[in-house]
């Protein structure tokens, strides 16, 4: 039987997951905005953002599934879980600098399609 703290740790998986997927569909209606609505982007890059975000949420998701397989370990080892809220932190940081990476390549790549 799992103990209260993995089950409190999956949870705790389970809704960083829900943050990230929410994230990204966010920049699915964003793309989609831009391609329907404003016409900004040409039906190339729609499609390739698409299959990238798609991407990454299968990522995110595989990244779930190791982390709870990760946890469940732990907990039958009967290891500390007291660093997971480190790992969390740490795992949100790492996806904010890969977003604002990408944000940023998105916008060097839009000048210098200008020029």
């Amino acid at each position: 039987m799992p103990s209260a703290s993995y089950q409190l740790r999956e949870q705790q998986l389970q809704s960083q997951l829900k943050r990230k997927q929410s994230a990204l569909e966010e920049e699915k209606d964003s793309y989609k905005t831009q391609y329907e609505d404003d016409h900004s982007i040409d039906l190339q890059t729609y499609i390739s953002k698409q299959k990238e975000i798609l991407n990454r949420e299968y990522e995110a998701e595989v990244e779930e599934i190791h982390q709870e397989r990760d946890a469940k370990l732990a907990d039958l080892a009967g290891m500390p879980t007291s660093s997971f809220s480190a790992m969390d932190a740490a795992a949100d940081n790492f996806f904010g600098l890969v977003q604002q990476n990408l944000q940023g390549s998105k916008a060097k790549a839009t000048s210098g399609a200008n020029h």
